[in-house]
């Protein structure tokens, strides 16, 4: 099973968890997003970040790219708060050494076993062929962690396998089909935590903001989301396909499962190839 890298650092003994969570809150701090930046330097208010944070729920691109095209940011402010985030990123590994829990020598070790672990979990872990020959289903998979990270800050590590099937905890389920030059059905099953997790990002409100219906709806969005950002890039290269509304009952119990570990917990997101509709 594929790890972050503060979970490396503690299976190898180097820290423990207070001490993990003590460098991402560091991180958390430090690490401010472009809106953030924005509003620091005077450029873009609050009420403008939330519009374009709710264009950005229905479309797949960078927050600085709506910002621009809304034209609450100059194309040079854009680039000057780009590289003010860069410059000033924070990993954890070197949040652990400003906290003197690493020395900056045993970080660069440790960076190296993980990086070759890392590697060699890659090798072993390529997309189904039957999968990687799907267009609909490639683009999915590469606009999936894309919008992870921009819709809820989510890290994602994952792996190919059978666990979807059995897997208790992923309760939380929505489904589409897709039809065109292929037809399949792709769905999403998360865990509580990470269903939450998206549903708050998706309704732009804190967890416990979430009523009765939320999460459900709004897991239904993201997968929308992600899985109508393949279809407008297909669209661009002249293949269409059509997706049907998400759906709750009867989630495909067969086909490839990608699981995927991050941040906030598990999920897995499945694909099962379907005849044709008549």
């Amino acid at each position: 099973m594929p790890r972050f890298f503060g979970e490396f650092l503690i299976a190898t003994g180097e820290i423990d968890n207070p001490r993990l969570q003590e460098a991402l809150g560091l991180c958390h701090q430090v690490n401010l997003r472009l809106g953030d930046l924005a509003i620091r330097e005077s450029w873009m208010d609050e009420e403008q970040i939330e519009e374009v944070l709710k264009r950005q729920r229905s479309v797949d691109r960078r927050f600085g790219e709506i910002a621009v095209a809304m034209e609450y940011l100059t194309e040079s402010q854009l680039q000057t708060l780009v590289h003010q985030r860069s410059a000033s990123h924070l990993y954890i590994g070197e949040a652990l050494v400003q906290l003197d829990y690493l020395t900056r020598s045993s970080l660069e070790e440790l960076l190296d076993q993980y990086k070759a672990e890392v590697a060699s979990f890659a090798e072993q872990n390529q997309a189904p062929v039957e999968i990687s020959r799907i267009r609909i289903a490639a683009l999915t998979l590469e606009a999936l962690p894309r919008i992870c990270s921009r819709m809820a800050r989510l890290q994602t590590l994952n792996r190919w396998g059978p666990e979807w099937f059995d897997d208790p905890t992923l309760a939380n389920r929505r489904w589409l089909a897709v039809e065109g030059g292929d037809h399949l059905v792709i769905g999403i099953a998360a865990s509580d935590q990470l269903a939450e997790q998206i549903a708050a990002a998706m309704l732009m409100c804190e967890l416990d903001e979430l009523q009765t219906g939320d999460v459900d709806d709004a897991l239904g969005e993201f997968l929308n989301l992600v899985v109508g950002s393949a279809k407008n890039k297909a669209a661009e290269d002249g293949d269409q396909f059509r997706l049907s509304p998400t759906l709750t009952d009867n989630f495909p119990t067969e086909g490839f499962g990608l699981y995927l570990v991050t941040n906030h917990g598990p999920c897995c997101v499945v694909f099962q190839t379907v005849p044709p509709s008549e």
